[in-house]
């Protein structure tokens, strides 16, 4: 076996480098262009807390901040290398800022995990940057143990994002199976294959072991995910998420670069402050000082594995008792929050709604809180040149009965309407969260949904009983049933949408009126619902929700899935 020439591994370690802060320095960049863009209401990784005095002010300093910093990385010097350290100082603070109340949410929410822990390696990338930038001048050597101190924790605390970014993708792989091109085989697969390759990347960073294959690699899979995943996404719908996601996915394959050109085995041309330049007992002290940091580290992350998994456990008697059936959606004590899209595939502005009613329903946002979403699609966009095969004129003049409540000039898609009571708006994310948390904390009444299955009676019939309790009603309400498609997907040959392959989750196909319910009165019967053909062999979601009227606010939810 031939050694490879040190040459040869410093021009190999120059190239990392190199990649790295590019990709890290313009995604930087474009940070600070949707910062001025938006004035700093960034749906996805938010920088700017909301609660900023002079909000627009700050946005605006923030984001030509964040263009100069970026521009500073793609230079190899000093001040690249204070630039680095600047911008990983400001989304340490930024995520403490932002996210820090949401730090216990985020124990069992994914969403607000992935959120949390995005900034979180983002500014380790940061400090990894400064590893590679020389330090010229007397003033700035000075800071060499520290830059280096910096970027060796920062190697640990990206590891630790890693492996709880391939936790998640396990926990919601489902979901995450719906955003993988429809071109590509095997969705679920790849799903696993990526959760896998990020927590072996973890782990090979950690014992320092394949470090820099392992990085670079992880930097190629991050890149082929702009390429592939997000690039067609912000083409179909540049709108200022998908741009952040796209943004987020470049700079998470720079800080993979940068990660491999720190865990080289020699030193670049670059300059690189590390140990070598310490005293030799220095030296010593410092590697057995990490050495104990990364076993710390690896004791941390095994527990990490096993935190993605705490709400799926804390279920499993619940599960058991019921004869190991999963479709409950959530424990008896989640308060429902009825979520409503009207939407329609001949509408270009709708996907991304769709998208979002996605990762509401897969992420579970709110602790103590379960969201129950339908996706209910109008016809008046029929005649734009594609039939929505989903809609319906009786979900249009669903959605009308709300135009009306609501006091509004004319229905419009997406819409969104929670518990009947509130319109959430898309493109104000602070509005999205106090209705959300507004709705969550409602009393409702308690709606059961018993197991689903088959008509002993009539094999094309499903029977599911259902329990309503008034306790807490004031007045008299309806109550209603719906049969839902759990997935579907389509792929739009004219009009809007044309060309695109959209998805949907829980998409209405039936809507009834059971019967209703006065005050401290009970509603309990068998639920029997004639099965169609084009719902045969595909997953269905029976909801059962009560309105004071055929467009009021909601008094109570459940749902319950079962296998078609």
């Amino acid at each position: 076996m031939h050694k490879v020439p040190n040459a040869a591994l410093q021009r190999w370690q120059f190239v990392q480098s190199s990649v790295g802060r590019i990709l890290l320095g313009v995604a930087t960049m474009a940070f600070g262009l949707q910062e001025l863009w938006t004035r700093g209401h960034v749906t996805g990784l938010r920088v700017l807390p909301a609660w900023m005095p002079l909000h627009t002010v700050a946005a605006f300093v923030l984001g030509v901040g964040l263009i100069a910093g970026g521009a500073y990385l793609l230079q190899q010097n000093a001040h690249g290398r204070l630039a680095a350290c600047s911008l990983g100082i400001l989304f340490l603070i930024s995520d403490v800022l932002v996210r820090g109340s949401q730090y216990r949410l985020a124990i069992q929410d994914v969403g607000e995990r992935t959120r949390v822990f995005e900034a979180l390696a983002l500014a380790a990338g940061y400090f990894l940057a400064a590893q590679t930038m020389p330090a010229l001048g007397e003033r700035a050597q000075r800071w060499r143990y520290s830059v280096w101190t910096a970027a060796e924790l920062s190697r640990i605390l990206f590891a630790v994002c890693l492996w709880i970014f391939g936790a998640d993708h396990v926990e919601v792989a489902p979901f995450i199976a719906t955003l993988i091109p429809a071109w590509i085989p095997a969705h679920m697969f790849w799903t696993y294959a990526t959760a896998a390759g990020l927590i072996a990347a973890a782990f090979s960073t950690l014992v320092r072991k394949l470090a820099t294959l392992s990085s670079c690699l992880l930097g190629g899979m991050f890149f082929l995910w702009v390429v592939l995943l997000h690039a067609p996404r912000v083409a179909a719908h540049p709108s200022v998420n998908e741009w952040n996601s796209a943004l987020i996915a470049m700079a998470m394959a720079g800080c993979s670069w940068l990660l491999a050109a720190s865990a080289s085995p020699v030193q670049a041309k670059v300059k690189m402050a590390s140990v070598h330049r310490l005293e030799p007992l220095a030296r010593v002290k410092a590697e057995v000082r990490f050495n104990h940091s990364t076993l710390l580290a690896c004791v941390l992350c095994a527990g990490v594995a096993a935190w993605a998994w705490c709400g799926r456990a804390a279920s499993l008697p619940a599960l058991l008792a019921d004869g190991g059936s999963s479709s409950s959606s959530a424990a008896p004590s989640a308060v429902p929050v009825f979520v409503e899209l009207f939407t329609s595939e001949g509408c270009s502005s709708c996907p991304p709604a769709d998208e979002f009613l996605q990762r509401l329903d897969a992420m579970q946002p709110l602790p103590g809180a379960q969201m129950i979403v339908v996706s209910e699609h109008v016809d008046y966009f029929n005649h734009e040149g594609w039939k929505d095969p989903y809609s319906s004129s009786s979900i249009t003049n669903r959605q009308f009965g709300y135009v009306h409540a609501f006091g509004l000039k004319d229905g419009y898609t997406p819409q969104m309407i929670v518990d009947g009571s509130w319109e959430l708006h898309l493109d104000n994310p602070q509005q999205e969260m106090q209705v959300l948390h507004k709705a969550a904390a409602v009393e409702m009444i308690p709606v059961q949904i018993g197991p689903v299955h088959i008509s002993s009676a009539d094999p094309r019939t499903i029977q599911a009983h259902v329990d309503v309790r008034g306790n807490g009603l004031h007045g008299k309400a309806n109550i209603y049933a719906a049969v839902t498609l759990d997935h579907a997907q389509s792929h739009v040959e004219r009009g809007e949408n044309s060309g695109k392959d959209l998805q949907h989750v829980s998409v209405l196909m039936q809507l009834m009126k059971i019967g209703s319910l006065n005050a401290g009165s009970e509603f309990n019967q068998d639920l029997l619902i004639k099965m169609k053909p084009a719902w045969q062999g595909k997953e269905l979601r029976i909801l059962v929700f009560v309105q004071h009227s055929d467009a009021g606010s909601g008094v109570g939810a459940a749902m319950r899935k079962t296998d078609g």
